[in-house]
């Protein structure tokens, strides 16, 4: 869309002063993000500059926008519910509570235009900075506090405030079997190809291990972010300190494991997700060791089963989006947004398969340093 179309969608919302720059977000995956400024204006002098954060919400991946955005008020408002009863929130130094903005005419938290298309505004987190791949130690511990505060705000929420806006998200067997008919249908031959086909057979086994723990019950689960990836944690820049999570569209009860394995294998890998230099992913276990110890330091619900499968998780998570990434590839990218290369899921596909196989190759070292957290 173009700056014109967009501005008059941010005018359906209550935002402050006049708006003055539209500025569209070419990071994202799935929905399409735009920055907006604002202005008010006192006898022609600047009052005060606004800033938000505006969404198309991608509807052939989110079928209900209306539910996704009923989750993240579930959340925002149990937040803020905390922080006026002086809770926990309150001790937690930098972190921000995002706010939904209502529309101007229905005081509803999302427009519906006349495409049928659903948009959001949200307030923008101002000095606040994120990364791709995770900068260094230090930042590494603030990933494992992010997940660490998210998980211990949320873990009294009721399962039933949230809907199930993305059915079979993280069910691994589901998305094998989505990869199996697909791959019939592309008989592509080239050694990338095959290499992950290769892959992914060899580790078919992996992809019942946390539906089969949830079965048995064997696991905590509350509240997860769904996609505690790096580049959704927002860090303050004076402080340093981790601020907020972004992109709230996954939020569900589900399996912590999900989220844990998903926050490691992102925070863990130095390189970027579709990183073109292949030789150097690999799973950091310095890095891990900080973000564990981060995350261990706001949570103390974990049980000695659920330490077992840190690892489990984690090279789950990672096997099971290079399954989608690749799946995407084969299937003419309909799913995940890329650039001009084609090959770019493919990409995306491989970095995850050498994380899955640099975690193999550090087993012992990664269990090591799980059992000494476990039992100090």
């Amino acid at each position: 869309m173009d700056r014109n179309e967009v501005s008059d969608i941010c005018k359906k919302f209550e935002i402050e002063g006049e708006l003055v720059d539209v500025d569209h977000c070419t990071t994202g995956l799935i929905n399409h993000t735009y920055f907006i400024s604002t202005q008010e204006n006192t006898s022609g002098d600047v009052k005060n500059a606004n800033k938000y954060v505006v969404q198309k919400i991608n509807k052939s991946i989110f079928v209900s926008p209306e539910l996704n955005i009923a989750n993240i008020r579930q959340y925002i408002d149990h937040l803020a519910n905390l922080k006026n009863q002086n809770e926990l929130i309150s001790t937690f130094e930098a972190w921000q509570i995002p706010q939904l903005i209502k529309t101007k005419d229905e005081g509803k938290d999302y427009f519906v235009d006349m495409q049928g298309d659903y948009w959001r505004m949200m307030s923008f987190i101002e000095n606040a900075e994120s990364f791709e791949s995770t900068p260094d130690l230090h930042y590494a511990y603030q990933v494992g506090a992010a997940l660490g505060k998210f998980h211990s705000l949320v873990f009294t929420m009721d399962a039933k405030q949230f809907h199930d806006t993305l059915r079979n998200f993280h069910v691994t067997p589901k998305y094998l079997e989505q990869y199996d008919l697909v791959a019939k249908k592309n008989l592509t031959k080239k050694s990338n190809i095959d290499y992950c086909h290769n892959f992914i057979d060899q580790r078919r086994d992996l992809a019942h291990i946390l539906e089969n723990a949830k079965e048995q019950n064997l696991l905590t689960t509350c509240i997860i972010h769904g996609d505690p990836k790096v580049s959704n944690i927002l860090f303050d820049k004076n402080s340093k300190l981790a601020t907020a999570f972004i992109d709230l569209d996954t939020i569900k009860h589900n399996l912590i494991h999900y989220d844990l394995g998903d926050c490691l294998r992102s925070a863990c890998n130095p390189t970027k997700e579709d990183a073109s230099s292949l030789h150097k992913v690999q799973f950091n276990l310095e890095l891990f060791e900080q973000i564990l110890d981060g995350y261990l330091s706001h949570v103390n619900f974990l049980t000695k089963v659920d330490f077992e499968y840190i690892f489990d998780a984690t090279r789950l998570i990672a096997f099971e989006l290079g399954i989608r990434f690749f799946t995407d590839y084969l299937n003419g990218n309909v799913y995940f947004a890329i650039g001009d290369n084609e090959e770019q899921n493919l990409n995306r596909a491989l970095v995850q398969f050498k994380l899955v196989e640099s975690l193999e190759n550090q087993k012992d070292k990664f269990e090591q340093i799980v059992l000494s957290r476990a039992n100090p």
